[in-house]
């Protein structure tokens, strides 16, 4: 995804590897994508590939004219997250909003827009390539 915040941020996943590219820094930071129950929440939550009822409870739910919030804990402590809000469209079933606090307390929310599901994607829109000078780190 892009970032609106700083200006021209992206993360990538070629279910591999992840790629966060920090054009003000010049820097890209590539790690090992850890895989199943391994893998990070987010990640997870947002390829599908996560058992809602074995990892979070459900302490409330908002609904909307056409969305429901759910407001979860997470049964097993995570050092990255904390205070998870999740929205979904009712008619799509699609996630729309990510909202949670971090370990230092900043509050990170992911607003997801032009939702769609194709059968197929093309395996180039999750390779990244750095720009020239950037420094890479990790790999």
């Amino acid at each position: 995804w892009e970032y609106s915040e700083p200006a021209g941020k992206v993360a990538v996943s070629d279910g591999k590897s992840t790629y966060l590219y920090l054009p003000s820094e010049h820097q890209l930071f590539i790690r090992p994508l850890q895989q199943g129950l391994n893998a990070p929440l987010l990640f997870r939550l947002l390829s599908g590939k996560i058992a809602l009822k074995q990892e979070f409870e459900c302490k409330g739910e908002s609904v909307g004219e056409k969305e429901t919030t759910l407001h979860l804990n997470l049964l097993q402590p995570n050092a990255g997250i904390r205070k998870l809000e999740v929205t979904f469209n009712r008619a799509s079933n699609l996630i729309t909003r990510v909202s949670y606090e971090d370990a230092i307390g900043n509050v990170v929310v992911l607003e997801l827009s032009n939702l769609k599901t194709p059968s197929r994607l093309d395996q180039d829109l999750f390779k990244f390539t750095a720009p020239l000078g950037v420094r890479v780190i990790g790999g």
